[in-house]
């Protein structure tokens, strides 16, 4: 479980909702025991038991004394507003190990700006690919697509391309300014054609081996860098003689 710093709300109304599909009545639970833990983990790395209590200043059970009287918390259609004058419970819910998970405080300016990052990040892959020339289009559908690449127009290719810019933005992005986009292309390009071919994390070259992959390493990524060696530039050379 993460380690999480305590700090003070901001003294407002609040606004929590269900993630998810949102159901007419949902409740959130409110206190811990020992066989379904509640806890908040403090910034020393201590566990610190949870419990909503309505007649209690502190959320936490080994601050609270006395009778308590244990609240319940409810949304109604998938939202439930908190205002300023609770705000043991706007604490509560910030710590509450479900929050993000089972349910989330909406802000607006927050949404707002996520959603104005994820517009600007599409323009700026879309925008990559329109600034792109022929050869490049080439270069990036065939590290996007593969060899079925070249099986399309350029219009085909430029209008899939922004397909992809609208649903991985950031790859086109990555892919549009990486310095070596031909190696890579011509990594991908070779290896649907079969050129080269990859066997329990080895490439061949028919049946010389050319290269290890690392674990966990990008095939593509990995012949790239290769082909950027002395060694590898004649493989380089090779791979676009024959792909000519």
């Amino acid at each position: 479980m993460p380690v999480k710093k305590k700090k003070s709300l901001d003294r407002k109304d609040r606004t929590y909702i269900q993630k998810g599909k949102r159901s007419t009545s949902f409740s959130i639970r409110t206190a811990h025991t020992s066989r379904n833990p509640l806890q908040w983990i403090d910034e020393q790395g201590t566990p610190r038991s949870l419990r909503y209590c309505t007649n209690q200043s502190s959320i936490f059970m080994d601050e609270q004394s006395g009778d308590v009287i244990l609240g319940r918390i409810t949304m109604l259609d998938g939202v439930l507003q908190v205002p300023s004058t609770n705000m043991v419970l706007q604490e509560f819910l910030s710590k509450h190990p479900h929050n993000g998970v089972l349910f989330e405080e909406f802000d607006p300016e927050a949404k707002a700006l996520e959603e104005f990052e994820s517009e600007e990040l599409e323009f700026r892959a879309k925008k990559a690919v329109f600034d792109s020339t022929t050869q490049e289009l080439s270069s990036l559908g065939l590290a996007m697509f593969g060899g079925r690449s070249k099986k399309l127009t350029t219009s085909e290719l430029k209008r899939d391309l922004l397909v992809e810019a609208k649903k991985k933005p950031q790859t086109i992005i990555d892919l549009a300014s990486d310095g070596d986009l031909e190696l890579l292309a011509l990594a991908s390009d070779a290896l649907s054609h079969g050129l080269l071919t990859k066997k329990n994390d080895k490439v061949y070259s028919g049946d010389d081996l050319v290269l290890e992959i690392p674990f966990n390493a990008d095939v593509e990524e990995t012949l790239k860098q290769f082909m950027k060696t002395k060694d590898g530039s004649k493989l380089a050379k090779y791979l676009k003689q024959e792909l000519k």
